[in-house]
């Protein structure tokens, strides 16, 4: 017999009885000491070569609500009031709004549609394909990407990767057109 289920809707960003989920790393110092890393259990990896915005979304949010700039093969980890995000966008500034350098606003970025980042269960992995169009004044540009989410025991991370990589194992350089 079938019954209906429904996904628990995250509760609101202002909501003080809200849980948050964090990760304790415990290590030992060189000179004996306990050292304490705390931080959220969602981090973003930018293994790509070109600076990537983020824009992170969950249902029960009034709208997407920008994170950050992640420079390439870089990782950052989600302040812990937002890691109950369900969906990302990757997101560059557009060409008209680069005077406006420190803008949050998702209307002064090109941005993918919503990537489901949510695990599919305690330690989960799944690949998504994503594609950016960057529209200037003179051009139109793609960009695809590669969304490797990989969830370890309740840890999720974002891994952000180009379709395609190119390795030279030749000893001299490679150029490619």
């Amino acid at each position: 017999r079938w019954t209906r289920t429904r996904a628990i809707m995250p509760p609101k960003l202002d909501d003080p009885k809200r849980k948050v989920f964090i990760v304790w790393e415990t290590d030992r110092g060189n000179n004996g000491d306990f050292i304490i890393n705390v931080h959220s259990s969602l981090s973003i990896h930018n293994n790509t070569n070109v600076d990537l915005s983020f824009f992170l979304f969950c249902p029960s949010w009034d709208s997407d609500i920008w994170f950050d700039t992640i420079l390439p093969h870089e990782k950052k980890h989600v302040p812990i009031s937002l890691s109950c995000a369900t969906h990302v966008r990757l997101a560059t500034l557009k060409h008209s709004s680069k005077k406006k350098a420190g803008s949050t606003s998702i209307n002064d970025f090109n941005v993918t549609s919503h990537v489901l980042i949510a695990p599919t269960c305690y330690t989960s992995s799944y690949q998504v394909r994503t594609c950016l169009t960057k529209v200037e004044p003179n051009f139109t540009k793609e960009f695809h990407f590669i969304n490797r989410i990989e969830c370890i025991e309740g840890v999720t991370a974002l891994y952000v990767e180009p379709v395609v990589k190119v390795v030279s194992l030749l000893p001299c350089f490679l150029k490619c057109q």
